[in-house]
């Protein structure tokens, strides 16, 4: 591209850019409110928290509701066994030395 033919680019972006700048009203205060309404904001975050917790403990009994049989059992206790590894990033592969020292002690009756 020419050097003159980007100038002439750039002015006409340019002159586009301030024509949408010029034409965008001001915002008022009332156009950065988030919540319209009059609703008590302190509640909201609590009665979702709220809901989630209502919505697990639901599902966790309607799962305890379909254990019939032993081997039910057993399946539910196996992927709540998989799930709790998997949060805690599983158990060490190899067992290992403490390598315990005793740095003190603190004498006391009994």
């Amino acid at each position: 591209m020419s050097r003159m033919f980007r100038c002439v680019m750039l002015i006409w972006v340019l002159a586009n850019a301030l024509q949408v700048m010029h034409a965008q009203a001001p915002l008022a205060q009332a156009d950065l409110r988030v919540i319209q309404d009059n609703s008590d904001v302190r509640q909201m975050l609590p009665a979702f928290l709220n809901k989630l917790a209502q919505d697990a403990t639901e599902k966790r009994v309607a799962r305890l509701n379909r254990i019939r049989t032993e081997n039910d059992f057993r399946n539910w206790q196996e992927a709540n066994r998989r799930k709790f590894l998997d949060l805690i990033g599983g158990l060490p592969g190899e067992r290992t030395s403490l390598h315990a020292r005793v740095t003190g002690e603190i004498p006391r009756e009994g």
